[in-house]
């Protein structure tokens, strides 16, 4: 069986929506004071499944839904009439029904009522019984006995055609089916889909559906009775509404899809299929993140532990050192008085405290001073190291390097920093000035940092960053980093120019929606993707078509992620598709 859903162009339909929406506006200011009278809707009682009486009496059928969702949009009060196709015809041509929600249009109908948009569109077809010559078109059942509904489309269209036959009037297609299925006539005309699924509907056997006649279509649309023109405008914005926020196209599936039965179990399977497989991912992507956590954590806990162990140390270190020192102090000061003394063991504890290397050089580099971390780096009892210059201690080249920062120091009377490498391990030294009582400089004090952990950290990351370079330029898939904010493209691989033959000198910095580099067939398929990734932060598997730097389409699927560039702007968000 054969329905068509009746759609504007995209852009017609645009236009013709901003006008509805437009209009309804001015209508709701226009009447704002105003309260409605209820519009009166016939619905027939046997033509199903545009319309028919349920089992609780009530109006059904997708033209009934079709009508409360459009008057539910345009806030239209409704009271529904049921009855006989006939009578339903009748009153809305004599002004007892402002609205019938299913009329096939035709000029003839044009003359005495006036039509709304069209909603759907049938075929009709002739029922005979089962052995019985097909009947293709109107032409090849001249002179015979054709049972319709009465004022039906298909006997209007006979009337108009000057039919040379029988015509045999009946209320419902039902009863026209019986009739023609007891053998008292030759065939009914109707649509085909209506037909077939009365037949099955009333268990009437012994008829077979013929081929769809091309004499004409039967195009439904709102019956409105005539002249009235401010109704027919709400009902077209109405309509024009619910086939854009799509509850026409869930109307149309619950009710005109009878005709492929296997298509529902195709969507459930799609479904279960897709279910299923956003479990399978959820419960990988769940472990991996698990053993990931796991893992971190450990390595979090071991840190911590060890971080730990080195505090107990050192705290057991500085305890005893301090310990060490008072009993110092304690006999110092029985031995020695003098508050210099005291002073000078004081400031050695805490230089010793402290886990930088603290040195003190005369000007002309000799050692005069070192902490115990400085000591201990130097693998030297301090009496070896103390007295003596730097190059009698380390290497040449460190020697002859921290000796000209030394004169650089004397020489300028202002502080420095530098950093340099001594078996294996880096430093960060900084080089002040020490001035005496009449303000020359006499001695330098130095202050030694290692920074050979951090070091690391900087090379590793900045191997981090290369191979994460590595595997975008080198990915087979096309993939591209795009500013959420204003769509410029800020770095794309070799699979966009391999799939779209467009130039890293083309994209990168342009818009995606520039004439020059218009790679989006549909600009609002874009837009769909950045309302999800505002949404949810993700888009993932959305198919949509693309355009090639030569003109040629090409079916693509993308998936897009949200991620914040922080080093740019901290609210600067990007997207990596």
């Amino acid at each position: 069986m054969s329905i068509l859903k009746l759609q504007c162009s995209a852009h017609l339909f645009g236009i013709a929506l901003l006008l509805a929406l437009a209009g309804s506006l001015t209508v709701r200011l226009g009447h704002a004071a105003t309260v409605e009278p209820a519009i009166r809707v016939g619905s027939e009682v046997e033509f199903p499944p545009f319309a028919f009486v349920d089992e609780h009496g009530q109006a059904a059928g997708f033209s009934v839904d079709l009508i409360k969702a459009v008057a539910d949009a345009m806030d239209l009060p409704l009271t529904i009439t049921t009855g006989s196709w006939d009578a339903m015809w009748n009153g809305l041509v004599e002004g007892q029904f402002d609205v019938l929600p299913v009329v096939a249009t035709s000029p003839e109908r044009q003359q005495v009522v006036d039509f709304s948009l069209p909603h759907t569109e049938t075929f009709d077809a002739f029922f005979v019984r089962n052995g019985t010559l097909a009947i293709r078109d109107l032409a090849a059942a001249q002179g015979k006995n054709i049972v319709v509904m009465r004022s039906d489309a298909a006997h209007h269209a006979l009337l108009e055609r000057n039919f040379q036959g029988k015509l045999v009037l009946v209320d419902t297609i039902p009863a026209g089916l019986k009739l023609v299925a007891s053998g008292q006539h030759d065939a009914l005309l109707c649509s085909k889909l209506i037909g077939v699924l009365a037949i099955k509907q009333h268990g009437i056997r012994g008829l077979t559906a013929g081929p769809l006649i091309p004499d004409y279509t039967r195009v439904f649309a709102f019956g409105v009775k005539k002249d009235a023109d401010e109704l027919r405008e709400k009902l077209n914005q109405g309509l024009l509404i619910v086939k854009t926020n799509g509850v026409y196209d869930r109307m149309y599936e619950k009710w005109l899809s009878y005709d492929d039965p296997w298509r529902k179990y195709r969507q459930a399977l799609v479904i279960a299929l897709l279910a299923a497989t956003a479990l399978i991912l959820t419960a990988v992507v769940w472990l991996v993140m698990l053993r990931r956590q796991v893992n971190r954590r450990t390595a979090e806990l071991a840190a911590r532990n060890a971080a730990l162990e080195q505090e107990i140390a050192a705290r057991t270190r500085v305890e005893e050192e301090l310990r060490n020192h008072r009993e110092n102090l304690e006999r110092l000061i029985e031995e020695r008085t003098s508050a210099l003394r005291e002073s000078e063991t004081t400031l050695r504890a805490i230089l010793d405290a402290t886990k930088e290397s603290i040195w003190l050089f005369r000007d002309d580099g000799v050692i005069l001073m070192g902490n115990e971390t400085a000591i201990q780096r130097m693998r030297r009892p301090a009496n070896e190291v103390i007295g003596k210059q730097f190059k009698d201690i380390v290497p040449a080249h460190v020697a002859e390097s921290r000796q000209t920062r030394l004169r650089q120091v004397i020489e300028s009377g202002l502080g420095l920093e530098f950093e340099d490498e001594r078996g294996g391990i880096q430093f960060h030294h900084s080089f002040y000035p020490v001035t005496d009582r009449a303000g020359r400089i006499t001695r330098v004090a130095c202050f030694s940092r290692d920074i050979t952990a951090r070091k690391q950290a900087e090379q590793e990351l900045k191997e981090t960053k290369e191979h994460f370079e590595l595997v975008f330029n080198t990915n087979p898939d096309a993939a591209q980093i795009t500013r959420l904010t204003d769509g410029c493209v800020v770095n794309i691989n070799d699979g966009v120019t391999a799939m779209t033959g467009f130039t890293r000198e083309d994209i990168i910095g342009k818009r995606t929606l520039d004439l020059d580099i218009d790679l989006w067939e549909h600009p609002d398929d874009r837009q769909h993707i950045i309302d999800e990734l505002r949404r949810t932060g993700f888009c993932g598997n959305y198919e949509t078509m693309f355009k090639r730097k030569d003109g040629s389409r090409f079916v693509g699927m993308i998936s897009a992620r949200l991620y914040c560039n922080r080093s740019r702007d901290e609210a600067q968000k990007d997207t990596l598709s």
